[in-house]
């Protein structure tokens, strides 16, 4: 049985975002860090373990936290005889 780790996307409405840091204080895996604008940004984007503690904690609600979805791809096999 190999159970594929989740991973989870996290995205950031900066425009509403007021910079106060309360993300990165609340994230476990210290994924979130200020960026060269001064907005927060992602240093590892497989490193989110979908707590949604940044998102809880957000004052701005300027944070998203959702599960990548993955699609498998199937080849379609025709016959063109």
């Amino acid at each position: 049985n190999t159970q594929k780790k989740k991973r989870f996307d996290v995205s950031f409405y900066h425009d509403w975002c007021k910079s106060c840091g309360i993300c990165m204080a609340f994230c476990p895996q210290k994924i979130i860090r200020f960026g060269k604008a001064g907005k927060p940004e992602i240093l590892d984007k497989d490193g989110c373990v979908g707590c949604r503690f940044c998102e809880m904690h957000c004052p701005d609600f300027a944070i998203t936290v959702s599960e990548r979805k993955f699609y498998r791809r199937t080849l379609l096999e025709t016959d063109d005889d």
